[in-house]
């Protein structure tokens, strides 16, 4: 279990703190506005992380595209949507998979709210416990801080794409998560494979976050 899901594996929440995707939209609220400030990127970075958890469940394979493995009906996760996906197309670059990613985004904010992770108050968003997601927020703050290729895969990937995406609804910093990528995700003898598989799905993510924000978040 990595340090992001002990931070709250108990009660309602289980289901939330144990998705990366959903991880991610939780770290991307602005707390001021209660409003996901970009939700293009958050999208894009939700996506990245759904299909990490695909990659770390043995349900997709592929380095240059991605191919669903195995069923996609499984525990009714935010995930099973995109192994579908992935099962119903021809083979897409990753590249690809990032330019309509709305869906995302809504199906997680309603996973959120009706798993009673969030409060929602006309087209505001709040926690409902926000100290639990104050941890969160500091341990991805950290990872950042020391560029650690030791912590777990699962807590630098949502490092990574939230970051990328604006934590706290902050400016979207994609090129500096990419330039980090080398040191926080480095490819080890061991799993070697897998590590490829989530590489390529984050910096795919990234890129297309980067692209999305345009001229005024280059210097991220």
């Amino acid at each position: 279990m990595s340090e992001l899901e002990a931070g709250g594996a108990t009660g309602h929440q289980s289901a939330a703190d144990s998705s990366m995707g959903l991880m991610v939209c939780r770290l991307a609220l602005d707390p001021a506005t209660g409003q996901l400030r970009h939700q293009a990127q958050v999208g894009m970075a939700i996506r990245g992380a759904l299909f990490l958890e695909l990659i770390l469940d043995g349900r997709l394979t592929g380095k240059k595209y991605p191919c669903a493995v195995g069923p996609s009906e499984t525990d009714g996760r935010l995930a099973d949507s995109l192994h579908r996906a992935v099962a119903g197309r021809q083979p897409l670059q990753w590249r690809r998979w990032f330019g309509h990613t709305k869906a995302d985004t809504e199906a997680a904010v309603g996973r959120l709210v009706s798993g009673g992770v969030w409060r929602q108050d006309g087209s505001r968003f709040a926690e409902t416990d926000p100290g639990r997601l104050l941890g969160a927020h500091e341990h991805v703050s950290g990872l950042l801080a020391v560029h650690s290729g030791a912590a777990p895969l699962e807590d630098v990937a949502v490092a990574l794409l939230s970051s990328g995406a604006g934590l706290a609804g902050s400016r979207p910093r994609p090129r500096a998560q990419l330039s980090r990528m080398r040191e926080m995700m480095p490819l080890l003898p061991e799993a070697l494979a897998e590590r490829e598989l989530a590489r390529a799905a984050v910096r795919a993510s990234l890129v297309a976050i980067r692209r999305r924000a345009g001229a005024r978040f280059l210097s991220g």
